[in-house]
């Protein structure tokens, strides 16, 4: 696992009174989950075009296609789909299906956009760590970002 850490240039606007999507790039036109703005922010550091994808689905595109990458962040869903009727046949649809062959988590603290990128290896390590099932949907869904995980993640980077 590696870590990278890029300040933001990105504007963007935060407004909690746009419940489930309180960020804005353009002004107020469209607004975005903490997801969405995790993903636009990974891209805007690392020289891509700052937008969502298109949401296609997890077993034929990535999140960051050129990089072959899925972006993941605080209190994600793995997918938007039932896969599976527990944890483990869930995530082993998942990983037998997926597009990408890389994962990144995360976290802006400061306007500094924090990414912690994993092989499979290590995604599977860190989702049986900080995920759990969610039964009335039938999906995997990530845990909030705390100091906790993120030494957790510290500990995993490799040089």
């Amino acid at each position: 696992m590696t870590r990278t850490e890029n300040t933001l240039k990105l504007a963007y606007t935060y407004d909690p009174s746009h419940k489930g999507a309180p960020y804005t790039m353009d002004g107020g036109l469209s607004w975005k989950n903490h997801g969405d703005l995790c993903e636009i922010a990974l891209k805007s550091v690392l020289g891509f075009k700052a937008e969502k994808d298109g949401n296609g689905s997890y077993d034929t595109c990535s999140d960051i296609q050129e990089l072959r990458t899925s972006v993941k962040s605080a209190k994600a869903t793995l997918v938007n789909k039932v896969l599976g009727d527990c944890f483990d046949s869930y995530l082993d649809k998942y990983l037998a299906t997926v597009h990408s062959n890389r994962w990144a988590w995360v976290t802006i603290i400061d306007d500094v956009v924090v990414a912690y990128w994993m092989d499979k290896a290590e995604f599977v390590e860190f989702t049986r760590m900080w995920a759990y099932w969610t039964a009335d949907r039938k999906v995997i869904r990530y845990k909030d970002c705390t100091s906790k995980m993120l030494r957790w993640l510290d500990g995993k980077v490799t040089a």
